[in-house]
């Protein structure tokens, strides 16, 4: 997006939330990220571990995100965390056409999830081999 196409959004932001509100939003609209299905659950359960044991919210934000485009993944072809394989998970990354080093910081949020899946029993193998 073009830094005039990026002031006109901000514009039409501002001008909506006048009509709205009565009054201007100067901060950028937050972002609401739904995890769907029980990979979904799985992955939520996940963030609150990730919180009991201290990690910084800057992390689970990072974490977030890359967990939420590899739910949509998983969703969107009907995949479950039994299903995965080498396969599921390569044409994950293919998907997101991510670059090296945002592949590699992806694959770290998912070798955390996976650890914790099977740590505590929700799959039978431990996936995070499989990156």
């Amino acid at each position: 997006m073009s830094s005039r196409q990026k002031k006109r959004l901000r514009a039409v932001r501002m001008l909506l939330s006048y009509q709205q509100a009565g009054d201007f939003e100067f901060r950028t609209p937050r972002v609401e990220r739904t995890y769907d299905g029980e990979t979904g659950q799985l992955i939520l359960q996940f963030f609150q571990h990730e919180r009991m044991i201290g990690r910084s919210e800057k992390t689970i934000e990072c974490r977030q995100i890359a967990l939420y485009h590899f739910n949509q993944y998983l969703t969107g072809h009907s995949l479950g965390f039994p299903d995965l394989d080498i396969d599921a998970i390569e044409g994950f990354f293919k998907a997101m056409d991510y670059s090296l080093s945002a592949r590699h910081t992806c694959a770290n949020h998912l070798r955390q999830l996976f650890h914790y899946l099977y740590d505590y029993g929700y799959t039978p193998t431990d996936y995070a081999l499989f990156i």
